[in-house]
């Protein structure tokens, strides 16, 4: 979004420039013809009134015109030419589509019709609309049609559907279904996935865009038939679920049909609202599809309930920095801020409390973006709030949009609409974060945009708080960042300031004090300054009328109010400000200094580039800004302050001279600027002393003579070629006083002089030739108009009333005179320059190098002049066979015809063919005697381009130019549509529409023209200029041809015998033309000859590429890699057959309205039956070629390994692959060079896809008894019931008894091995594949297979070759890296074993039972590749087959076990993953049994262990719920295991662990939707966690709520501790509290001591007067850094033995301990098991944290501190981080919250302080959903108050963080009350002090408390001062003086409270009374020891 306001975004070019006549740099053909143009109009949507459906003399009422075309000179012309293109369009788009030409006739004509739309917009009547639609559809859902084609096709479909409000569903109906098919035939099937069917880039985004367009027109029923579809695939263990919920994102209509009918939203919307409950990867999809549903039926739908989550959800999505102990993970799922900011802006206003969220959302981020603060959430944040306020403003026009402008979709209930005080509350709850943002270093661009936005909704409440911003920025230049950020808001807001509005009438008073404190920001020395300096003028001024009122103040008749006297009078100043800018500017100017200047050294001449001397960037901006900000004041400028602004330009500039690098330039821009804005006075004050100085100067002979550049003339000369580019009928008028100076320049010796003098010329014909508007003012106002017909300071900001006819826009186009004037520039300067290079042609002696270049300088600038240079008329060359050819059709670009033409005898009349004539004879001569003129080489290749494709300008300068006018139009419009206004009516904006309309029909009407001799011959020249010997040439001629490509398409079919016989030449003799020709098929980027989709240029150039000799250049060698990836990544699959369907023929048939004729059709069919025997033809010709040439073994390695990506590319879907290229690939696997093994290997899966056979399919018959008839006639919602044990699905879980499955069951048991399928429901027809015996058989002859499957097999059944190709495929890819599993060589062995059988096993088996055998990791993973595409294959095998094929399996599997490495461990993982994914796992029960019976755990190898849970787990997740079985096998197998002494084992046991419980959480489906998750309790997470609890019974914690020592002990997570326990000793309660060194050294010093736990008062006393390292918080309040572990407190509260370091603690006793180590040891080890497993869970499941693992946090609480075992510490933070980060379920809030009051009562501290930190993230992370939920806010409160006055110093530390974050969020409902508490305390507190020197233990805790508390409320508001806040400081530095640690507390929070109010200190300052401020100054302020 930045770029939308960046420094560039003033490049509006009013009036057109000279088109540049360079061509090298510019590349089209990355541009593609459909795409470039789709844009064109999106953010300049002209709205839809009663002018756009003008009848006109069109004959039909039209869909939408576009109004630009009324602004144009020509416009009472265009109905005749719309009508005709019109009748062309239709009647050749359906003769082609007849006749089956899609493909040339059809895209052409497609194109045309694109064009149409964008020149004269939907202007054709509704049926036709219709009916183009209907056609366009049955075009795309072809099945038959090129993949290219269709994406074209798309595109135009997608213009014609572009505007909704044009065809309501009533007009149109459109199916669903084949849009879904041509979804899922490109993207989602098996030829995708192996890349046999490639896709263009953004060819996907292209197809969904198109099915999001046609989702209105979908017909009824289309929700029944999507829920039906793809209900019964929404398993949410398999990635179908994914791809399932984006269909129907996709697909699902939520547009209420036309009459009000809502879409049926109920049958689905409670199952999506599941998903966003939930926490699936796919929720943010669902998301999406709600939010459209909720935007486009406001009001239609209560989401009242689902607004907390919700907006918990987006505040998780955030990833704020908020975790435990400096652990933060990823919070949340990333959403699209575009549809979180639907879903928000459509639930606002009719008594929603969706504001009351949003406010409340906005007060936890707000601390987030400050400018202190930033972080990658920023962007993240400001993007959001930037949507909000764009939909925010969306919603607000359609609801105040005129009754005519209302489109069919659903309305908006009044009740529903947004009131004035829902705008008052969105604005006031987002301005306090914006003020904070635009000054932040990252997306202050969107802040500014924010800003813009609710200034238009609000502007006394915005600009009022933002101008107190903005003054003291402008003011200081101290703060260069804050100076920038007002300036760049500035820009966004500056027409809220102008035109004020009735909330903001003192704004435009405003303007002028601004703008002159804009005056300094003029600065050379801060570009970024300077630029936004000018950003800002130049909007102003676009937006007010620059003139003086002062003397209306004097008519009473006026009745002006007070804002307008006041207007008046500033306006007097006016001329001032303007002139003291103008002198800024040229301090500017005289500031720069080209850097040959500075350094003293003469400038040499450039032949290149020009004499400029080049400009830094810094410079260049200057000179763009400056330009457009001089021309915007002198355009808006009254005649009086205009030539006030003149007459000091003409006297800066006449006299002057300056060097002509870079300050002469900024001085030249300038004055062509003022020139172009007010072309009388500017011309006729500079040109007449111009002409006579340069008279002056060249009456000198040294001028004229001298080989050096005379600065003065070299300066004059400059300045009057700038200043001639301005209006045609200004510039006319000075034709015959320039021509005389033009002359006798062009005559001096001086090169640079006359390169300035060709550049003269060039501006004078394209000054004399263009077409523009006479001025591009905000107002139409004559001013000459008396102040009571027109008041300037009225106009400020203001729309032009009336609409389009009121614009006033006023042309002037070359006349007669014009025409005269360039007759005679080129009769006198042209022609005689065409007479030297014709001779220069017959003898290039006869001029010199410089002579020649002139000559051509002076031909190329001839064509600026293209406008009025007609193109030449020669007979059209046909390229393409098209049964409707394209016809010329010429576009109407002025009211009459202009054309300048030559007059000479000897040549041709038509300017561009002589000069093209000239030129390509020049050239041929050149080429022919090889001349090593550069020079002049570039400037043929520029003319040719230009003579032949240029005519006014550049594409790729018109699409720059309306992006730029697009990203103005953002900026200066009125975000708002009111009943009178609308934002089009600005009328600068509407006068630069109209002209680039205009260039838009030049353009248009360029690339119509026909190809031609004269283009012939310049494309022969361009490929000789492509092969010449230099390499500048050759670049040059490359992009010409480039270039000419890109016009006309098929012409390259031309070159081809050409470049055919160059590749044939030896590389050696012909280095540069071998060369060349290789760039030239190379191409640019993806668009290179060698891939284009034309069978006949595939025949000659791939054969020639591959036999071409070869060269050890390293250019050469370089290019043909180049050439090679570019064939491999972007060859397409060219249609072979293309048919037409019927329902295309129909719609044809409608939108000509008449029958189609059958015998074209028949015709059609006959031609592409003939044109497909063809292709065939020429398709296995190519690849016969090239397998000959490659199996000749002639062939250099390179060329074979092109040889072999040739062919793989070549394997297509729908044909056989020949057998010689089947031959060639087969060979070339087992080839000595790498990389083509590699390739060979990578094909041959394809191939063998090619030649598999197809297999027959069924319907399924499931078991008897397990389906119910009746509730399959039912609808799929109805049926809509996920379990995983149900009577009609349990048949599919895993059945151990399948290992031995006999035949007949094996042939008769259905397989179903797609996973997702009988989950949630069954599909009315399920297919399954026939057993074996009914498929194709496998044990066929030799002699029955197809020659390509008979070189295979012979292959594969040959020893020798076989063994060699295993040899290669166990070789090292490379050294010293991982063997990685290959799944291109999986498919290939599943391939082989897919279509020979059985039968191809025995001799692979040897080497498959070796490799395993083999450590190496080589072997391992080929192996691993062998076995999962043998049992992938096996799907079809029979029985016996199958059974000696999982037999291998599970020998190769146990051989591979005894030998595996780490490496190898991760290979057999993705092939046991490979093997079991999708397929059944009673199919492969065998394997299943053998992974799953693992060995005794305790018994075996730790790394067999950890290779056999990794192996198993693979499996596992592949069957997701289909393994009930399974599980409890597998628990039981475990739970001896949670203790293993090695890690990487336990770390396995984890995962493991997740496939048991996974499926016994339950938290897919909520109640609320009527679905729930129906799961048999086989095995029991919460029984699984008892279990664990009841084994940790070593770590015992003394974990006592209350003092009394009678307090029993408890198991970590056993009874409630106040519950009382078993009694045990003070030793043994000791013990088990701290690790057991630290027991002995106890033992030791406290001998003979009391053994009581109960702390005493005074030692209680002593740990809180002790320093503690407090965790830092950032500037919410929120725990951010680790907290410091060293403290003097000990772990163990009021124990003496504390006291002793631990330095000095003994040696510990081993007898002491040894009883007890094993046990301790495996209790740390089952708690870090635990501790993964709880990671793991969370992580990967769909939800929250199961309820079950909340029996943990009390462990987890106290072992995270336990310091003898940092890995128990560092897994115990992490566990407690993941559950704290959990989303949690509103039914679990409330439990949750109770189970960290339990553990806050614990005597162990640190369990204390570690429930609090969890709970801070609990309730940061769930904030929104808990303050919705009732009691959980008040229950949170209370905990962390009671533990304010804990007995232990850290606690209440950790406390008053919590309590401080709470206020942060505005998380406490009544903060007053908490407030009033703490501070009665504390004041009760100071009165005892006073009388009472002692302080308790309690009292000074109590005190304490309450300090906190209050340091709390301080520390909470790091960024502002609430009212509260100065009492509340106040009351803290009344208590300074108080007992340690309670002064520390206050000193610290003080402290704070500077650091982080000390930037806006003079803004916050003002809420303090005097005696206030003297009492904090007494505080923080140092005192002075200098008195």
């Amino acid at each position: 979004m930045q770029s939308e306001c960046g420094e560039h975004v003033q490049e509006l070019l009013i009036v057109p420039e000279r088109a540049s006549q360079t061509l090298i740099g510019n590349d089209p053909e990355t541009l593609d013809v459909f795409a470039a143009t789709f844009k064109m109009g999106d953010d300049l949507d002209d709205g839809i009134g009663p002018d756009t459906r003008e009848k006109g003399n069109l004959g039909f009422i039209p869909q939408k015109r576009n109004l630009s075309n009324n602004l144009l000179p020509y416009a009472d012309q265009l109905d005749a030419e719309i009508v005709d293109e019109l009748v062309n369009i239709k009647a050749n788009l359906t003769k082609a589509v007849v006749l089956s030409d899609i493909k040339y006739g059809g895209l052409n004509w497609i194109y045309r019709l694109h064009r149409f739309i964008k020149l004269y917009g939907y202007c054709f009547s509704k049926e036709d609309h219709v009916a183009f639609v209907e056609l366009l559809y049955e075009l795309v859902v072809m099945p038959c049609s090129d993949v290219r084609v269709t994406l074209r096709i798309a595109q135009t479909f997608l213009l014609v559907l572009k505007k909704v409000s044009l065809l309501t569903p009533d007009d149109l109906e459109l199916q669903w279904k084949p849009l879904y098919d041509l979804h899922q035939r490109l993207f989602h099937n098996a030829l995708a996935y192996q890349a046999m069917l490639k896709i263009p880039p953004q060819g996907e985004s292209v197809i969904n865009s198109l099915i999001r367009h046609c989702r209105p027109y979908f017909a009824p029923g289309t929700t029944e038939e999507l829920l039906e579809e793809f209900l019964p695939k929404m398993c949410p263990f398999d990635e179908q679920m994914n791809r399932s919920i984006k269909y129907l994102d996709m697909f699902l209509p939520v547009i209420a049909r036309h009459g009000g009918k809502l879409p049926k939203f109920h049958l689905w919307k409670d199952l999506f609202l599941d998903q966003v409950r939930n926490s699936p990867y796919w929720e943010g999809t669902a998301l999406g599809l709600l939010a459209r549903l909720a935007w486009k039926n406001i009001g239609a739908i209560d989401w009242e309930d689902e607004l907390p989550l919700f907006f918990t959800k987006v505040l998780r999505s955030l990833r704020l920095p908020v975790g435990y102990r400096g652990m933060a993970g990823n919070v949340g799922r990333s959403y699209d801020t575009a549809n979180v900011a639907m879903f928000i802006v459509a639930n606002l206003g009719g008594g929603s409390g969706c504001q009351t969220q949003l406010s409340r959302c906005m007060g936890v981020v707000e601390s987030y973006l400050h400018p202190s603060n930033s972080g990658h959430w920023t962007s993240l944040l400001m993007d959001l709030v930037n949507k909000i306020t764009l939909y925010f403003n969306k919603r607000i026009n359609r609801e105040r949009r005129h009754q005519q402008d209302q489109s069919w979709e659903t309305p908006i209930p009044a009740e529903k609409k947004l009131s004035e005080a829902d705008i008052d509350a969105f604005v006031e709850c987002l301005l306090p974060v914006i003020l904070t943002a635009v000054f932040g270093k990252m997306g202050a661009g969107d802040a500014s945009m924010v800003l813009g936005r609710l200034a238009a909704l609000r502007t006394s409440l915005v600009m009022t708080k933002f101008l107190d911003l903005m003054y003291p920025a402008l003011s200081s230049s101290m703060e260069p960042q804050r100076l920038h950020a007002v300036l760049q808001a500035g820009v966004l807001t500056a027409r809220s300031v102008v035109t004020g509005g009735s909330d903001f009438p003192t704004g435009p008073t405003h303007v002028l004090p601004i703008l002159h404190l804009l005056l300094p920001g003029v600065d050379p020395n801060d570009i970024s300054k300077t630029m936004a300096t000018f950003q800002l003028v130049t909007t102003f001024s676009t937006l007010i009328p620059l003139a003086d009122c002062s003397s209306a103040t004097s008519d009473p008749s006026l009745e002006l109010t007070e804002v307008e006297v006041e207007l008046c009078r500033q306006s007097a100043e006016l001329g001032d400000f303007l002139l003291m800018f103008l002198e800024r500017c040229f301090n500017v100017v005289e500031s720069c200094v080209s850097a040959e200047q500075q350094s003293s050294q003469p400038t040499l001449p450039d032949f290149s580039g020009g004499y400029h001397a080049n400009m830094s960037k810094e410079e260049t901006l200057i000179e763009a800004g400056m330009s457009f900000t001089i021309r915007s004041i002198f355009q808006q400028s009254h005649p009086h302050i205009a030539k006030l602004l003149v007459r000091r330009l003409v006297s800066y500039s006449i006299g002057r001279t300056l060097e002509t690098g870079v300050s002469g330039r900024l001085l030249a821009n300038i004055c062509r600027s003022a020139a172009r804005a007010q072309p009388d006075l500017v011309l006729t004050a500079l040109v007449p002393p111009l002409v006579r100085q340069l008279e002056l100067l060249l009456k000198s002979e040294s001028v004229l003579k001298d080989e050096r550049p005379d600065n003065e003339l070299m300066f004059n000369l400059l300045l009057l070629s700038e200043v001639l580019s301005c209006r045609c009928d200004v510039v006319v008028r000075f034709v015959a006083s320039v021509m005389p100076v033009l002359s006798q320049v062009l005559d001096v010796v001086c090169v640079p002089a006359q390169q300035l003098s060709v550049a003269l010329f060039g501006n004078l014909l394209a000054s004399l030739s263009t077409s523009s508007t006479v001025d591009y003012r905000s107002i139409t106002n004559d001013w000459e108009e008396p102040y009571s017909s027109f008041l300037p300071i009225r106009c400020w900001g203001s729309l032009i009333p009336g609409g389009w006819s009121s614009m006033k826009v006023q042309w002037v186009q070359p006349g007669i005179r014009e025409r005269d004037a360039v007759t005679l520039l080129l009769n006198t300067f042209l022609v005689p320059h065409l007479d030297k290079l014709d001779a220069a042609a017959k003898d290039l002696s006869s001029v010199t190098k410089e002579e020649l270049h002139l000559s051509l300088l002076i031909v190329q600038e001839t064509l600026n002049a293209g406008p009025i240079l007609p193109a030449w008329e020669e007979e059209p060359i046909e390229l393409e066979p098209s049964c409707a050819p394209e016809k010329p059709h010429r576009l109407i670009l002025s009211k009459e015809k202009i054309a300048v033409e030559l007059s000479c005898s000897d040549r041709s009349s038509n300017v561009r063919l002589a000069i093209a004539n000239t030129v390509l004879t020049l050239a041929d001569a050149m080429l022919e005697a090889d001349s090593d003129n550069t020079k002049a080489y570039t400037s043929i290749v520029n003319i040719l381009w230009s003579v032949a494709l240029l005519h006014s300008l550049k594409r790729a300068d018109f699409e720059s130019r309306w992006r730029t006018l697009s990203q103005v139009q953002r900026m200066l419009r009125n975000n708002l549509v009111g009943p009178d206004q609308h934002w089009h009516r600005v009328r600068h904006l509407m006068v630069q529409r109209a002209h680039l309309q205009h260039l838009s029909r030049t353009l248009e009407d360029v690339e119509s023209l026909p190809f031609t001799h004269t283009h012939k011959r310049i494309l022969d020249t361009g490929l000789k200029l492509s092969t010449s010997n230099y390499s500048q040439v050759r670049k040059g001629g490359q992009q010409l041809l480039r270039n000419i490509f890109a016009q006309f398409p098929c012409s390259y079919l031309l070159l081809i015998p050409q470049l055919e016989h160059n590749l044939a030449l030896n590389p050696q003799e012909h280095h540069k033309a071998f060369k060349g020709s290789l760039f030239v098929l190379l191409g640019a980027k993806c668009k290179g000859l060698v891939v284009r989709r034309e069978w006949l240029a595939l025949e000659k150039l791939w054969p020639a590429l591959v036999s071409a000799q070869h060269s050890e250049k390293p250019s050469i060698a370089n290019l043909l890699s180049q050439l090679l990836d570019n064939i491999l990544k972007f060859s397409e699959l060219i249609s072979v057959e293309q048919k037409v369907s019927e329902g295309a023929l129909a719609a044809c048939g409608r939108l000509v309205k008449q029958e189609v004729d059958t015998r074209q059709v028949e015709e059609g069919k006959q031609r592409v039956a003939r044109e497909q025997e063809q292709q065939l033809s020429t398709y296995n010709q190519l690849v016969d070629n090239i397998a000959a040439k490659f199996l000749s073994g002639k062939l250099q390695w390179r060329h074979e390994h092109m040889a072999i990506g040739m062919l793989g590319v070549l394997i297509r879907p729908d044909l056989p692959f020949p057998a010689s290229g089947a031959e060639s690939i087969t060979s070339a696997v087992i080839h000595h060079n790498i990389h083509i093994r590699k390739l060979a290997v990578h094909f041959m899966s394809n191939m063998l896809r090619n030649l598999k056979r197809p297999h027959k399919k069924k319907l399924l018959q499931p078991p008897a008894g397990t389906r119910d008839e009746q509730k399959d006639s039912l609808h799929a919602v109805q049926r809509f019931c996920p379990g995983v044990d149900r009577d009609d699905n349990r048949w599919l879980q895993y059945d151990p008894k399948c290992k031995d499955i006999s035949e007949a069951e094996y042939n008769e048991r259905p397989f179903i091995h797609t996973t997702y399928i009988g989950f949630t429901c069954w599909p009315r027809e399920v297919s399954v594949y026939c057993p074996p015996s009914e498929q194709p058989p496998l044990d066929r002859h030799v002699d029955d297979l197809s020659p390509a499957e008979r070189v295979i097999f012979l292959f594969f059944t040959d020893e020798q070759k076989l063994s060699r190709l295993v040899e290669l495929l166990t070789l090292e890819d490379q050294r010293n890296n991982t063997e990685r599993f290959d799944a291109r060589k999986m498919m290939l062995w599943k391939g082989l074993f897919r279509n020979y059988g059985p039968c191809v096993l025995p001799l692979i088996r040897l080497h498959l039972v070796r490799l395993a055998d083999d450590t190496a990791e080589a072997s391992q993973r080929c192996a691993a590749e062998m076995l999962s595409g043998l049992i992938r294959a096996t799907k079809h095998w029979p029985h016996c087959a199958w059974r000696d094929a999982m037999d291998l399996a599970t020998e190769t599997m146990t051989l591979a076990f005894s030998k595996m490495s780490a490496d190898g461990m991760e290979n057999w993982f993705r092939a046991v993953s490979k093997i079991s994914m999708d397929r059944d796992a009673n199919f492969f029960a065998p394997i299943v049994e053998f992974l799953i019976d693992c060995p005794d755990i305790a018994a075996s190898s730790s790394f067999n262990v950890q290779c056999r849970l990794s192996v198993c787990s693979s499996m596992l997740h592949q069957q997701e719920w289909r393994i009930l079985q399974l599980q409890p096998r597998l628990l039981q197998l475990l739970r001896p295991a949670l203790s293993h002494p090695y890690k990487a084992v336990r770390d396995r046991v984890s995962s493991a662990l997740y496939n048991v419980f996974f499926l016994s959480t339950g938290l897919f489906y909520s109640e609320k939707s009527g679905f729930s998750l129906k799961v048999p309790h086989l095995v029991s997470l919460d029984a699984f966690v008892d279990d664990v609890l009841s084994q940790l019974g070593s770590l015992q914690e003394y974990s006592g709520g209350g003092n009394s020592s009678s307090d029993g002990l408890s198991l970590v997570m056993g009874a409630d501790p106040r519950l009382g326990g078993a009694s045990q000793s003070p030793a043994d309660m000791l013990r088990h509290m701290v690790p057991a060194e630290v027991m002995v050294a106890a033992s030791q010093t406290s001998e003979g001591r009391n053994a009581s736990m109960e702390p005493t008062s005074q030692d209680d006393a002593s740990s809180e007067d002790a320093a503690v390292n407090v965790p830092s918080r950032d500037a919410s309040g929120f725990n951010q850094g680790p907290s410091s572990d060293k403290t003097t407190s000990g772990d163990v509260e009021g124990d003496p033995t504390n006291e002793t370091s631990a330095s000095q603690l003994p040696s510990p006793s081993c007898d002491s301990v040894a009883g007890e180590t094993d046990e301790r040891k495996n209790a740390f080890r089952i708690i870090n098991t635990m501790c993964y497993f709880v990671q793991i869970l969370c992580t990967r499941n769909h939800n929250a944290v199961p309820a079950p693992l909340y029996k943990l946090l009390g462990a987890l609480c106290q072992l995270e501190s336990v310091d003898s075992e940092q890995e128990v510490c560092s897994n115990c933070v992490s566990a407690l981080c993941t559950i704290g980060q959990a989303l949690v379920q509103q039914q679990e809030l409330l439990p949750l919250l109770q189970r960290l009051q339990q553990i806050a009562e614990y005597r162990w501290w640190r369990a204390r302080s570690a429930a609090l930190g969890v709970l801070q993230m609990v309730v940061f992370h769930n904030a929104l959903t808990m303050m919705a939920c009732e009691g959980a806010s008040e229950l949170v409160l209370q905990v962390v108050l009671a533990r304010t006055t804990d007995t232990r110093l850290e606690v209440r530390n950790m406390a008053a963080q919590v309590l401080s974050s709470l206020l942060h969020i505005n998380f406490v409902h009544d903060p007053a009350t908490v407030r009033s508490g703490f501070t009665k305390k504390v004041r009760q507190a100071l009165r005892k002090s006073s009388s009472s020197k002692s302080w308790s233990s309690e009292r000074l805790k109590e005190v304490h408390g309450a300090v906190l508390g209050l340091t709390a409320f301080v520390e909470s508001v790091p960024y502002s001062v609430p009212d509260y806040l100065p009492e509340v400081l106040c009351t803290l530095a009344n208590c300074i003086n108080l007992p340690q640690p309670i002064a520390g507390s206050i000193r610290d929070s003080l402290s704070n409270f500077r650091r982080t109010h000390h930037d806006n200190w003079e803004e916050h300052k003002q809420s303090f009374t005097p005696d206030q401020l003297d009492t904090l100054n007494d505080l923080l302020l140092s005192p002075s020891y200098y008195a």
